[in-house]
Formats: structure tokens, C-alpha cells, sequence
């Protein structure tokens, strides 16, 4: 009896068509001619966690990007609230001065001005007799403490002098004389 002689293959060798590979009908897949194919099974893809993730971390960016700015955006209204606040509260010079020489009522010629930073006053004259009488500026001046050269030279100053001006501490002036007009000071509060 002859035995059928079994074909021997040689290592990289591909087995005949219909030999050695059998696939389970379900996974058979035929191609454009209607020769089968090998259908190689699906991994489950990964890109949707990725995706998942990518999204879940650009949200969570954007999130905090917004709740620093809104913090920070709170805290410096706070602070500028704050600020508005204390600086309102300060004690202003110059109306308290009005207040101490009570030329509340006679604003026409003591005139607050610049959120309480500058005060002009307007003096009697000769020819201008409804101003304030030198007294009622004197007053002023020892209230924002004016020093005493200053006040000395207001009161030395003539028509011929001009616009003299002076500043010391967290103040300045200004001032001038004529016969006339009377003097017309004007008082600034530099710093504070």
C-alpha cells in the first residue's frame, strides 16, 4: 500500500489556499471578487477615553482660568472699596478749617474745591467791601497751620508783589494784595 506523501513546508512558507487556516464562518469575510478574506478582530478603540479625558481636562482649565479671575476681580474691588472708604474717612484740612473759622455760610468768598484739597478765599477791599475781612483769613491760615514766615509775608505783601507763592509740609499757597480788591488766597493741599 502507498501512503500519501504529506507536503512538507519550509519555515516562512504560506500554506495553500483552503489550507491550514480555517476561520469560523462568522469571521469569514469575502472580498470585492468574492475571495475570502481574513476579518482580523476589533480591538475597542481608545480614542473615546482620550477624547473623555481631553475635554474633561480643558473644562476643568477653563473652570479655573475663570474662578482666578472672578476671585481676583472680588478682591481688588474689595481692596479699592476699602481704599474709597479710608479716604473718605480721613480728616480734610482745609473744610475743617471752614468749619473752625465758620465761613460755612460764606461760600462765595471761602470757596472749597478739588474734593476738599484747595480753598480759595476772597478778602474785603477798599473798592470790593463784600469779601472776608482779614481776620477770617488769619483764622484759616493758623488752622491749617500756616508757619509764621509764610503769614508774615502774606501780610507784607503790596500790589506791586504779584502772584507770591509758598509751600511747606503737605501744603501749598498762593497769594496776592491789591488795596482795592483786597487779598485773595488760595490754599492746596499737596499730599496727604
Amino acid at each position: 500500500m502507498n501512503i500519501p506523501e504529506v507536503p512538507q513546508h519550509q519555515p516562512g512558507d504560506f500554506p495553500p489556499a483552503g489550507e491550514g487556516i480555517h476561520q469560523p464562518s462568522h469571521l469569514r469575510q469575502h472580498g470585492p471578487f468574492g475571495t475570502p478574506s481574513v476579518a482580523v478582530p476589533q480591538r475597542p478603540s481608545n480614542f473615546k477615553p482620550f477624547l473623555f479625558g481631553a475635554v474633561g481636562l480643558l473644562v476643568g482649565l477653563l473652570l479655573g482660568i475663570l474662578g482666578t479671575v472672578a476671585v481676583t476681580g472680588l478682591a481688588q474691588a474689595a481692596e479699592a472699596a476699602a481704599a474709597a472708604d479710608a479716604e473718605a474717612k480721613k480728616p480734610r484740612p482745609l473744610p475743617a478749617a471752614v468749619n473752625t473759622c465758620k465761613l460755612s455760610g460764606k461760600s462765595t468768598y471761602a470757596k472749597l474745591g478739588d474734593e476738599g484739597r484747595t480753598l480759595s478765599l476772597d478778602g474785603e477791599g477798599e473798592e470790593d467791601v463784600d469779601g472776608l475781612a482779614w481776620t477770617d483769613i488769619q483764622c484759616v491760615l493758623k488752622a491749617v497751620n500756616v508757619p509764621d514766615y509764610v503769614r508774615d509775608q502774606m501780610g507784607s505783601t503790596r500790589a506791586l508783589d504779584g502772584t507770591q507763592r509758598e509751600s511747606w509740609d503737605n501744603f501749598a499757597v498762593s497769594w496776592s494784595y491789591h488795596p482795592n480788591t483786597g487779598a485773595s488766597v488760595v490754599l492746596r493741599v499737596t499730599g496727604e
